[in-house]
């Protein structure tokens, strides 16, 4: 707790334009005028509440959007913090808010919040292309397709950076939703006819790049390359669809997580779990897995089974 307060009070100090209308906005809940510390006034306020309310006002700061904007003279916000960054929460929620993947999926969620306002601003043009649904159905099919490579970690063990594994599926999504932003013409429309067929994951990205010019593994490498707090992601997105490169190269660790995240999504997305044998690995059924030392067992079957399985 201290420390949480302790980072909030060297954010304040850092963008010191926010904490005249922070104490405003206390003043106005307590009905009375703040003679606390700014320490104090982040207690009484919730370090989650006092968090969400700077990432919103320095997002507006970038982003200049009316959806956004802080009224100055009470400090108040046009909604609920959590509210204005719902994919950050609903991210941290939907994975727990207290678990080892709360500050990954806080991040993730806050750059799915980042594009999604900035498709709102005049920096994009985006011709007249509305982007609300595409994002939120991209970061809904993250979350599942992350869910479903955490229910397979747990049965691999000794996987390096299990944390990250979630973290994976989205920061996919995202770099889809980027590609959309840059090309509002073809974007959507080429990952709906892509969702409608089952190409396998090398297939998908030779489809990107003839599209596009670029892949989403490759751009979702750049973004993981980015934040420190996502390292290794870079190097495992960088051999996604391909995930054998990186046992060629002797790194197991990066290929274990590359291709237990592809299986996850392979299994959510297209494939059922009985195309994979009950006794043989699953490269067998996804060559581009073959180094991938797992198979679809009775007990992880049931375990998938708890959830629907996947079609």
């Amino acid at each position: 707790m201290e420390e949480r307060v302790s980072t909030l009070v060297h954010e304040f100090n850092v963008h010191p334009q926010l904490i005249g209308p922070f104490r405003k906005l206390i003043a106005s809940l307590q009905n009375k005028e703040v003679v606390a510390g700014l320490e104090e006034q982040i207690r009484f306020f919730q370090t989650t509440q006092t968090r969400n309310w700077l990432f919103v006002n320095l997002l507006n700061e970038v982003l200049q959007v009316k959806e956004l904007k802080l009224d100055v003279e009470t400090g108040r916000l046009p909604a609920k913090p959590n509210d204005l960054l719902k994919f950050s929460h609903t991210a941290r929620v939907e994975f727990g808010e207290e678990s080892r993947y709360k500050d990954l999926m806080c991040t993730t969620g806050l750059l799915f919040d980042f594009v999604f306002y900035l498709q709102k601003t005049s920096i994009l043009n985006l011709n007249g292309a509305k982007m609300d649904e595409f994002i939120t159905l991209s970061f809904k099919k993250g979350v599942a397709q992350g869910k479903m490579i955490t229910r397979l970690s747990r049965h691999k063990p000794k996987l390096t950076n299990e944390k990250h594994a979630p973290v994976i599926a989205l920061l996919r999504q995202l770099s889809h939703v980027i590609l959309c932003l840059l090309y509002p013409n073809i974007g959507p429309d080429f990952y709906k006819k892509l969702a409608m067929v089952n190409y396998n994951e090398p297939l998908k990205l030779a489809l990107e790049m003839k599209e596009f010019g670029v892949h989403s593994g490759m751009l979702a490498s750049y973004i993981a390359q980015s934040f420190p707090i996502f390292d290794p992601l870079g190097e495992v997105m960088s051999v996604w669809g391909f995930p054998y490169v990186a046992h060629y190269i002797k790194d197991p660790a990066v290929h274990d997580l590359a291709a237990l995240a592809e299986l996850g999504v392979i299994l959510l997305d297209n494939q059922k779990i009985d195309s994979f044998s009950e006794n043989s690995k699953v490269g067998f059924a996804a060559p581009e897995l073959k180094f991938l030392d797992y198979t679809l067992t009775s007990k992880i079957r049931a375990d998938l089974a708890d959830e629907g399985k996947p079609s």
